[in-house]
């Protein structure tokens, strides 16, 4: 299982950011304190989102070891590849502050 995340453009629908996280990371994303999955955020403007994405991002890059400790066993998923998706989030809905936010899993 996995999370399917975009952000779409709210004037002309494209998507302005899309990617797949394993659902086997979603222990190290709760634990840095965030859901991508989390209802609050659906279909709402990513900007939304933000603050909470950040303080992730921050969490996990004061304390790497601590969150590389949690890669998935079965290799499916690591830090290096949650930290990239969610800075290039982050990134986009800074660049798209009204892009919706969407999740499937």
């Amino acid at each position: 299982m996995s999370h399917s995340i975009s952000l779409a453009c709210t004037h002309c629908g494209s998507r302005v950011f899309e990617s797949n996280l394993t659902a086997n990371l979603t222990p190290m994303l709760r634990e840095a304190g965030i859901y991508l999955g989390d209802e609050r955020w659906k279909e709402h403007p990513g900007i939304d989102m933000l603050p909470t994405l950040q303080r992730a991002i921050d969490q996990m890059l004061d304390d790497p070891e601590r969150f590389k400790a949690m890669n998935p066993a079965n290799g499916w998923g690591d830090y290096g590849g949650a930290i990239k998706t969610l800075t290039t989030l982050r990134d986009s809905i800074a660049r798209n502050p009204d892009a919706t936010y969407s999740d499937w899993h």
